[in-house]
């Protein structure tokens, strides 16, 4: 469920009948107080006389202990949701950034197109200063990196990373342009999506027109499938 609900519970005195067979104890039967006007009658018949003040006298202490018991376990059970939580997040950003790493090295020709997860459909889109250009293509016709190609503004932009860029960065729900930032602010229609930004350059960059930037869309209803990327070049 994702977040912590409060159960109901119930507490009362219960009787245990144990049996002891070669040394190995298991419980045989329980019986708990009636309800009702024949609550007091049943703990009578139930339990030794000798205890019956500890069950009719529930004293403030003991209701306090409960209070504190109940409220250490809801921080617990709380701690628990959370790390958990944060678990299966960390869990499917590695699942997202390992997807856009795929798609990055098949563009670089060093991943068969096999081995990349497509959605039937990609669209593929340049960023405002390019044009704003975008097309959306089927899976067969992307087979090849020299197909990931948009018209924009009167250009074709060829959107596979030329050679010579080493340096790979990635973020998981962020967008590159050079600089790191959100990819809402120019590809609005893509950040509701899960997405990763991913950037190359050179291994001694001296400027940001040596960048290459692209931002991968994931569908996640089952395993991470590209349906989308933001192109955003430096120079173009």
């Amino acid at each position: 469920m994702g977040r912590l609900v409060q159960g109901s519970g119930m507490g009362r005195a219960a009787a245990f009948e144990i049996k002891v067979d070669s040394a190995r104890a298991r419980v045989v039967g329980v019986e708990v107080p009636e309800d009702g006007n024949r609550y007091a009658p049943s703990i009578r018949r139930i339990f030794p006389e000798r205890i019956w003040p500890q069950i009719f006298e529930a004293s403030g202490r003991d209701r306090q202990r409960g209070v504190a018991l109940a409220d250490h376990l809801r921080e617990e059970a709380e701690a628990r949701l959370r790390a958990a939580s944060a678990r299966e997040v960390s869990r499917s950003d590695a699942t997202l950034d390992s997807a856009a790493r795929s798609v990055v090295e098949f563009l670089r020709g060093n991943l068969s197109f096999d081995q990349v997860e497509l959605s039937d459909t990609v669209t593929l889109s340049v960023a405002p200063e390019g044009g704003s250009g975008s097309a959306t293509f089927s899976r067969e016709q992307l087979r090849r990196p020299s197909a990931w190609r948009v018209r924009s503004a009167g250009h074709v932009f060829a959107l596979a990373p030329p050679p010579g860029l080493t340096k790979l960065t990635t973020k998981v729900g962020r967008h590159y342009n050079c600089g790191e930032q959100s990819l809402a602010a120019k590809f609005p229609r893509f950040a509701r999506l899960p997405h990763v930004g991913t950037g190359l350059q050179p291994t001694n960059m001296s400027s940001c027109l040596q960048t290459w930037n692209m931002t991968f869309v994931f569908d996640t209803s089952s395993r991470p499938r590209l349906v989308a990327a933001a192109y955003d070049q430096w120079e173009w």
